[in-house]
């Protein structure tokens, strides 16, 4: 069975980053997937766009170029849009993917019939004992089995993959410019007219680099 993934990566000025995150991308397992990487480059100044349009990777490219910085659901919004794929995997272009990711997503579609599956992010920063806050496995869908439904304060754009039918049913608010805040709206109206449809699988793992310390 052949899958059909779109990634959708969201950035700002995040050059240094966005060369890690394709560098991991170009290792993806991409067997029995049709594949297809979107970046929409939130108005940057620092050659993020030009960066991802010359890099080489072994899938189909769609560069998207805002012309002004509107804010991360408003670029996110956009690379739904753009998308051609029956899936559409949200990341961030500070982050970095392993090589198994889309396999362990696809077998995730496979083995079960829900229309959201969500993965857990691994945190990096030089504040080892925030890092191993962020990090617990307690919080978030750290603290999930694989295949438990999940509440929808759980739900994190970082790292989640949702079949395209969700977004013809339910669109994101453009509003919501808070940080964090249309994940919640998205995820508790679609909760709401697809009751159960948000599924942990743990083992769909991403890193978040270089988080910012917590600072007092």
């Amino acid at each position: 069975m052949n899958y059909n993934f779109s990634i959708i990566i969201i950035g700002y000025n995040s050059l240094a980053t966005l060369k890690k995150l394709l560098s991991s991308i170009k290792q993806l397992n991409a067997d029995n997937i049709i594949l297809e990487i979107i970046y929409v480059d939130d108005g940057s100044t620092d050659g993020s766009y030009d960066y991802f349009q010359s890099y080489k990777l072994p899938f189909k490219i769609i560069p998207v170029k805002l012309a002004t910085n509107h804010g991360r659901v408003y670029a996110t919004n956009k690379g739904i849009q753009s998308a051609n794929g029956d899936w559409f995997l949200l990341i961030q272009s500070n982050m970095t993917v392993r090589p198994n990711l889309l396999q362990h997503y696809a077998k995730a579609i496979f083995t079960n019939n829900a229309l959201i599956f969500t993965g857990t992010i691994q945190y990096k920063s030089t504040d080892i004992v925030f890092q191993n806050y962020l990090n617990h496995k307690n919080r978030g869908i750290n603290a999930y089995k694989e295949f438990e439904k999940v509440h929808y304060s759980h739900l994190l754009f970082g790292n989640c993959i949702i079949h395209k039918s969700i977004f013809q049913e339910i669109k994101l608010n453009l509003r919501l410019d808070a940080y964090g805040g249309e994940e919640l709206d998205f995820a508790y109206r679609t909760l709401q007219k697809f009751p159960n449809s948000i599924i942990a699988y743990p083992k769909a793992q991403v890193f978040r680099i270089q988080f910012p310390i917590l600072t007092t």
